[in-house]
């Protein structure tokens, strides 16, 4: 098994070694937190995102206020 670099459709941070084969073409992106499903995929880059087709979930606003809160209560003890 190979890891794929893959480029976010959302934001374009590029996530490396992703194990796409296992997670059914799911990724979720170290940066912005969007799930994204590749759908298609004209070429081997993943990088391309003028070649390949993706379903994007993107989080709720709401949801990363809440995980950002319990971080901070985490870190304050």
């Amino acid at each position: 098994m190979n890891g794929k670099d893959v480029r976010c459709p959302e934001c374009g941070t590029i996530n490396y070694s992703l194990y796409l084969e296992e997670t059914d073409g799911w990724m979720e992106c170290e940066h912005c937190g969007c799930s994204a499903h590749l759908l298609k995929a004209k070429t081997d880059d993943l990088t391309d995102v003028e070649n390949c087709l993706w379903q994007v979930i993107r989080p709720l606003p709401s949801a990363q206020k809440k995980r950002l809160s319990l971080y901070s209560k985490a870190l304050s003890g």
